[in-house]
């Protein structure tokens, strides 16, 4: 098992470490340890297909939201929270579009 420390304390050279998680088969996240101060994950939106795959989406948001007690934000590949799709809200326990206020 690796430590997180150490993984994070890596020269600002070496390779960016991936994690890859399949929370069902067919809909992968792959997140990339590039700081200790956020988590950044990549989604391939084509293998969100119809209203089960969605939930799963909001599904693994609030997982991760409950766990870290943070809101999360679901944005374009490189866009900021100010542009987030959706978002998962820990205050409130939901997900909201970026139209919610």
């Amino acid at each position: 098992m690796c430590c997180p420390a150490r993984v994070l304390s890596r020269p600002c050279d070496a390779e960016v470490p991936t994690l890859c998680v399949e929370p069902v088969p067919g809909f992968r996240a792959i997140f990339r340890l590039l700081s200790d101060e956020t988590i950044d994950f990549d989604i391939d939106l084509y293998e969100l297909w119809g209203q089960e795959r969605l939930d799963v989406l909001c599904g693994f948001l609030r997982a991760i939201g409950r766990r870290l007690d943070r809101t999360v934000f679901l944005c374009p590949e490189g866009a900021g929270a100010d542009v987030a799709v959706l978002r998962y809200e820990p205050g409130g326990d939901r997900i909201a579009t970026r139209h919610d206020r």
